[in-house]
């Protein structure tokens, strides 16, 4: 990628709001690509460091696409720069 563009993550506690937020935030926001990282649990598990580890491959193709991500979920931010796909953003 020749310009990194930024990952947003809107964290906090179970029960928060998080999930709530997701179809405001699409609304308000159509040119960003919108995610509730638990969608995966049924199919992986709670492997948290796997799921992150998508969830940021996933957010790093749609940032080569020139799009930008945000991820709504309990993500801890010295967990995410833990990530494989962590320096392209």
């Amino acid at each position: 990628m020749e310009n990194t563009l930024p990952l947003f993550i809107v964290t906090g506690a179970s029960g928060s709001g998080k999930t709530f937020v997701i179809k405001e935030l699409r609304r308000m926001m159509p040119d960003f690509d919108i995610f509730d990282p638990d969608d995966l649990v049924e199919f992986i598990g709670h492997d948290w460091e796997k799921m992150r580890n998508i969830w940021l491959r996933v957010a790093r193709n749609i940032a080569q696409s020139g799009r930008m991500t945000i991820l709504c979920g309990t993500m801890m931010p010295w967990d995410i720069e833990k990530c494989a796909d962590f320096p392209f953003f």
